[in-house]
């Protein structure tokens, strides 16, 4: 598998997660926010971070982006370990998702598409693995990076949630 198609792949299946996200994070907040079993569920807890379906679609617009040009850049400079690297952050945040899931008993926003997505990721990872020269010890070192950047642009974004709602609003 090339990393034009693992970028796809892993692009695509992101997008597919995400719009769950979109459409359900919301009003399970709505339904959830008063129910003490779900106090810590990660949406609940975090809800100010998620004011609007519409701020919620602008922060994942954002993430998409930064996703894409990660992706891109891979390509371009011919860097498979960059491609997978990204791959495996989405992998992980899959997991996250599949973790709530067990945790809370119940389905939560994202658990449905990482429990459809993650065969097929898990099996897309594998292909690429074996059908690249991969520098094993450069996708150490940049694979933590890559989850680093992902995780202060989320912080970012929470903390720039009341702008963009403000901004979307007035």
């Amino acid at each position: 598998m090339p990393p034009t198609l693992l970028a796809f792949l892993a692009l695509m299946l992101f997008m597919v997660h995400e719009f769950e996200e979109i459409i359900l994070v919301c009003p399970w907040i709505a339904k959830k926010k008063n129910d003490p079993k779900f106090a810590n569920e990660i949406f609940v807890a975090g809800r100010v971070h998620y004011p609007s379906t519409e701020t919620l679609a602008a922060s994942i617009l954002e993430e998409f982006i930064l996703a894409s040009l990660i992706l891109l850049a891979g390509i371009l400079f011919k860097l498979p370990e960059l491609v997978l690297a990204i791959t495996l952050g989405h992998t992980v945040h899959l997991l996250s998702h599949i973790s709530q899931a067990l945790r809370f008993r119940t389905w939560v926003p994202g658990s449905v598409t990482a429990v459809l997505t993650m065969p097929l990721l898990i099996y897309s990872i594998f292909l690429f693995c074996l059908n690249n020269p991969l520098h094993w010890l450069l996708l150490l070192v940049i694979t933590p990076l890559i989850f680093a950047v992902i995780i202060a642009n989320l912080v970012f974004l929470h903390r720039q949630a009341d702008q963009v709602e403000k901004f979307l609003h007035s």
